[in-house]
């Protein structure tokens, strides 16, 4: 179904109110600053609702128009109109858009510079959502073109291995493929590319630790290791041996001591004629002393035994003895507490009869006699340790093998041979603790050198996951571009058709961009193309991809970059592909007139003698005709 714009209206947009009725080959002619751009601002913001340097918000459009209020109206061949609005509201605007829904190739046609000036892969994706074929979007397909992924180096066995990293990427593209649906690839696309830049990121943050740690471990500190412990397992061996005379010798000064104490106290007791007088004295006083006690200790005894009021004691509870019911009596026993009343718990007690007072005195002395007793006790038992050592403090001679002892252990120089065998431990301690701290430096160097193996190993893990989805990547751009190569060889037939007799040789696609080859097999990309030659091809493009679109209407606002006779091609050309049915429409923006044999063929538009306000309503003509608007 072909439709096509047959009537344009503006209100106060960029200081023009215009009626201009279309046919199905236009051009709008006028010189710089007539108001072509306003004709062009107008179809944009009628068919996309928005502008493509000023966006959509009404704030930003405001500048579009003349007043407090502007339209932009496009009406149909078969009715249906799509309309812009603005009106301001205070500091802001509000922007109405009503029509029918415009296919991407209507946006590139419209706004060429947006999809021009976008790299070749963001190119790429746009011409693939425009054009691409979604038959070759497959969830089983894309699936097995994953899993086939290889890349050098990797593992298939072990915890994280590469063929399951692969996998998993695999089975989450089918999860998100929808079967024909070109943009789920695209998305697809996307995912995995913001998962590649993450694992560079990895990479390179393995790379910095690496470079922040010190060089390998030399291998030759291996053997400086057991070196090092050889050395100091022999210097512990001496320590213990040197603790050891030390030892010795100080076991030997201390003999020496209690030998020469020995001695002193036998030449001492030996010159002393007899025993103080004192002493001898009060030592048999002592012993009077404690004799008395002891016969005194027997008296209190046998009294305390043969006492009438024995039976008084505490008895055990038995069947046989006791108490009599409602009788007061003395208890010893454990009982509870129920915070108001004792109870006894068990039937281990001792009592005796209460009330007594005459029985209770003579308890009371009995009492008092047992610790008198027991007073007594001590202290015959203190006296008994005083006659003992008073007794004991006879010395001894030495004996002849203690003789000699002395007099060997008085030929050794005990502290100058204690002051060596300490200085030469505190040298082996010296010596040690320089091996330790060479063994604490060599551990240290390991642990760095134990840690960049972590390292190492966690920096090659990421490389090999980062080359797996690069090449996941790459095998979903592949894809992707085989869809996108298939579509735009189908649009070179229309590309080479609209530059026909102005680029010398055919338009082609290299896989990645449009360009040509020489007449000498030179292969030149439309980047480095002429002026004339790039704009023209870029337009070739937009009616290719137009002649696509269910809506085939072609602009093309770069026509005054040509000259006279390449302008006249490119118009014949255009009015060829209206004729064959391959674009519906077209509207070329030039500033110089269009000149030749088509010159009574199209709708020309002399837009700098079209009225800003009073513009007059023409019914529309589709014979091929000049139609200039007027007042």
């Amino acid at each position: 179904m072909s439709r096509r714009i047959a009537l344009l209206e503006t209100t106060n947009l960029k200081g023009r109110s215009l009626t201009l009725p279309l046919t199905a080959n236009n051009v709008v002619e006028g010189g710089n600053a007539t108001g072509k751009s306003s004709v062009l601002d107008a179809v944009k913001l009628a068919l996309l609702g928005e502008h493509d340097t000023l966006g959509k918000q009404g704030k930003s459009l405001m500048g579009l128009a003349s007043d407090d209020e502007a339209s932009a109206k496009v009406t149909f061949d078969d009715g249906e109109e799509s309309i812009f609005t603005i009106k301001a509201r205070g500091t802001t605007a509000k922007v109405n858009h009503t029509g029918i829904e415009m296919e991407p190739a209507v946006r590139l046609n419209l706004c060429p510079e947006e999809f021009w000036g976008k790299g070749t892969t963001a190119r790429a994706e746009t011409l693939l959502q425009m054009c691409g074929d979604g038959s070759l979007v497959n969830q089983n397909f894309i699936k097995t073109c994953i899993e086939r992924v290889r890349v050098q180096g990797m593992t298939t066995e072990g915890e994280g291995n590469d063929r399951d990293d692969i996998k998993e990427m695999a089975n989450y593209a089918y999860s998100q493929i929808r079967d024909g649906d070109i943009s789920s690839l695209a998305e697809l696309e996307k995912h995995f590319a913001e998962i590649r830049r993450e694992r560079g990121q990895k990479v390179k943050q393995c790379h910095a630790q690496l470079e922040s740690q010190p060089s390998p471990f030399p291998q030759e500190e291996e053997g400086r290791v057991e070196e090092i412990n050889l050395a100091l397992s022999k210097l512990t061996s001496e320590s213990v041996e040197q603790g050891e005379q030390l030892a010795t010798k100080k076991a030997e000064k201390k003999r020496l001591s209690v030998l020469r104490k020995k001695q002193n106290e036998f030449i001492s007791e030996r010159d002393t004629p007899e025993v103080d007088t004192e002493a001898q004295s009060k030592l048999a006083e002592r012993k009077t002393q404690k004799s008395l006690l002891e016969t005194k200790e027997g008296n209190l005894r046998e009294q305390f035994m043969e006492n009438p009021l024995m039976p008084l004691r505490m008895h055990e509870m038995t069947e046989e003895n006791k108490p009599n019911q409602g009788e007061t009596i003395k208890v010893e026993g454990e009982a509870i507490w129920t915070g108001s009343a004792f109870v006894l718990i068990n039937d281990s007690i001792t009592w005796k009869p209460r009330g007594n007072t005459e029985i209770e005195e003579v308890e009371a002395e009995l009492a008092e006699v047992g610790r008198e007793l027991h007073d007594i006790n001590n202290e015959i038992c203190g006296l008994q340790l005083l006659v003992e050592q008073s007794e004991g403090n006879t010395a001894e001679d030495l004996t002849q093998s203690e003789h000699d002892e002395i007099g060997r252990l008085l030929q050794i120089d005990f502290d100058a041979e204690i002051l060596e065998i300490n200085n030469r431990i505190s040298n082996i301690e010296d010596k040690a603790q320089t091996y330790r701290e060479d063994l604490d430096q060599i551990a240290s160097v390991q642990a760095e050198e134990s840690l960049r193996k972590r390292q190492e190993k966690e920096a090659s893990e990421a490389e090999r996951k980062h080359a797996n989805i690069k090449a996941v990547v790459k095998t979903i751009r592949d894809t992707q571009n085989d869809i996108v190569s298939q579509a735009i060889d189908r649009c070179l037939d229309i590309v080479n058709k609209v530059t026909k007799h102005i680029v010398a040789t055919p338009i082609e696609w290299d896989g990645a961009t449009l360009g040509r080859h020489t007449e000498s097999g030179t292969w030149v990309s439309i980047e480095t193309f002429s002026g004339a030659e790039k704009a023209v091809t870029q337009m070739a493009l937009g009616v290719a991809l137009a002649s696509r679109s269910s809506f085939k209407l072609a602009i093309l606002d770069e026509v005054s970059r040509l000259d006279s006779n390449n302008k006249s091609e490119l118009i014949s050309n255009l009015k060829t592909l209206v004729n064959e049915g391959h674009i519906d429409q077209w509207i070329a923006f030039t500033i110089e007139p269009i000149v030749g044999s088509i010159h009574g063929e199209i709708n020309r538009i002399d837009i700098s003698n079209v009225n800003s306000v009073e513009q007059e309503a023409i019914t529309p003509k589709t014979n091929a005709s000049e139609i200039q608007a007027t007042t």
